[in-house]
């Protein structure tokens, strides 16, 4: 074969024999080589990072002239999620909480942030037990005009997921949608219970499709793509995922004593003390199986 490819070393050879060159006009005649590399997923390789690629002419095994060296550095998108439920730190049954998802991509501006742009964003939410999901709640916000998204609801299992081509270096969006704190059935809150929602985010540093040959300098029939290999595994695209939190609390009982009288502390023996005693009891479910209160008389 004319060309080698050893992977221990990560060397390629292109063997041309005897080269012999018949004309006789005064134009240069020349040899040109197309191929791809790809940069790896793996392990130690990061935005930053610079790779360099060295060719060597050899005539006999005897190198001709210096070798030649040509770098290039490693881009990636770098995206987050942020999650807010807009100040609510407490909420009971009924209640109707507004979440805010922010999606921002990592600005290319210094050029040494070295981000480039993300794909195939995928974000979604399973909202806890405690949580219905609102219908048609959910809706992007300052979507970029260079992204395309579409939004799934799923008020069955109270879940939505949103996907967006692409999010340029600097660009971001957000995602609001609704959540009605359930007042019914077995997993209506509880008094003083906590409720965590989490905001799931995947995107991939290529399109599904692989890059344009055109634009990103692969060969035609032989694209720079993730068609090079599966996303994720070291021969294809990097795929990240990201989460986000947010939790509210709902209000625990409160129980007061006072006396009828609050200014008449002092009785004799054999005198009717009145006391007055308050609960003051949240939305929801107090208690399991059932609430009561004891009080213990000196």
């Amino acid at each position: 074969s004319r060309v080698n490819f050893v992977p221990g070393t990560n060397t390629v050879t292109f063997s041309f024999g005897d080269i012999v060159n018949t004309e006789t006009d005064a134009d240069p005649e020349y040899i040109y080589i197309s191929y791809n590399a790809i940069i790896q997923n793996a392990a130690g390789v990061d935005r930053g990072d610079v790779a360099t690629n060295t060719v060597q002419l050899r005539e006999g095994g005897v190198n001709i002239e210096s070798p030649l060296t040509q770098a290039v550095t490693v881009v990636e998108p770098d995206v987050t999620i942020a999650k807010s439920d807009n100040g609510t730190t407490t909420a009971d049954a009924g209640d109707v909480i507004n979440y805010t998802l922010t999606i921002t991509a990592g600005s290319s501006s210094p050029a040494t942030e070295l981000h480039s742009t993300a794909f195939d964003l995928l974000i979604s939410d399973a909202l806890p037990e405690q949580l219905d999901l609102v219908g048609s709640s959910v809706m992007f916000s300052g979507l970029p005009g260079t992204s395309s998204g579409n939004i799934v609801e799923d008020l069955v299992n109270d879940s939505f997921s949103a996907t967006v081509d692409r999010l340029e270096p600097g660009e971001t969006f957000q995602i609001n949608f609704q959540g009605r704190v359930r007042d019914t059935g077995a997993d209506i809150i509880q008094a003083d219970e906590t409720v965590t929602n989490t905001a799931n985010l995947t995107y991939s540093t290529l399109p599904g499709d692989g890059t344009d040959a055109t634009t990103n300098g692969g060969t035609v029939g032989n694209e720079t793509g993730s068609e090079a290999g599966t996303p994720g595994d070291s021969d294809g695209e990097r795929i990240t995922n990201r989460s986000n939190s947010d939790s509210f609390t709902s209000p625990a009982p409160v129980l007061s004593k006072v006396l009828a009288n609050p200014s008449d502390t002092t009785f004799t023996i054999g005198e009717t003390v009145e006391y007055v005693i308050t609960l003051q009891i949240p939305e929801g479910e107090i208690g399991d199986p059932a609430a009561y209160i004891i009080d213990e008389i000196d």
